[in-house]
């Protein structure tokens, strides 16, 4: 785990790049989930500096796809960090949406966290905006609460400010004290980026 958390770190000073990426993909399939967890964000966070991105993204969409649920999850995150710079968006989004699909919760939950994280890139917005207020509805409470999440990272791209706020308002009365706290977390920022935006004092 301190191995992944030193290439990530690092990455964009070491040498041998590519080296270092076979160094995170096989971390990332580590059998301990806190070290293929570590490696799924360091994978994330370094693939802008990746020599060769197209080979690069090959990586990341098959593990996307791999049957090991566990590496499913840590794909998710990593590319959702990494989706800005993946080549092919079309792609990636249409991962990503399988990934928010996914049968395994712990998936989803990433992929969900994921969606946020890339919300700006994706070519979908509306389809992407969907996903986020179905996530937002969902029976599990920690769906509800990354949605929640995910509304503030994402909440200058939504089209539909307005109803984004309502469906913040409707998460802070949510049973579960995280998705409260998510949720006026993402209020906060989504009325100081209102704020920031607005042409005069009223």
């Amino acid at each position: 785990m301190n191995t992944a958390f030193a290439l990530e770190s690092a990455f964009k000073h070491i040498p041998d790049k590519s080296e270092a990426w076979e160094d995170l993909l096989r971390l990332i399939q580590d059998e301990n989930s806190f070290v293929g967890r570590a490696a799924g964000k360091a994978a994330g966070i370094s693939f802008r500096y990746v020599p060769c991105r197209n080979n690069a993204w090959q990586d990341l969409h098959k593990l996307t796809l791999s049957e090991d649920r566990y590496v499913r999850d840590r794909a998710a995150l990593a590319l959702g960090l990494a989706f800005p710079y993946i080549p092919d968006k079309e792609q990636g989004w249409e991962d990503l949406h399988r990934l928010i699909n996914d049968e395994y919760i712990y998936v989803r939950v990433r992929a969900t966290t994921a969606l946020g994280i890339a919300f700006r890139e994706i070519p979908d917005k509306s389809l992407a905006w969907q996903d986020l207020r179905r996530l937002a509805l969902d029976e599990d409470s920690r769906l509800r609460m990354k949605a929640a999440d995910s509304f503030g990272l994402a909440f200058g791209e939504i089209t539909d400010s307005y109803l984004a706020l309502q469906d913040l308002f409707m998460l802070t009365l949510d049973n579960d004290w995280d998705v409260k706290k998510y949720s006026y977390h993402s209020l906060g920022r989504a009325h100081i980026l209102i704020a920031i935006e607005s042409e005069n004092t009223e």
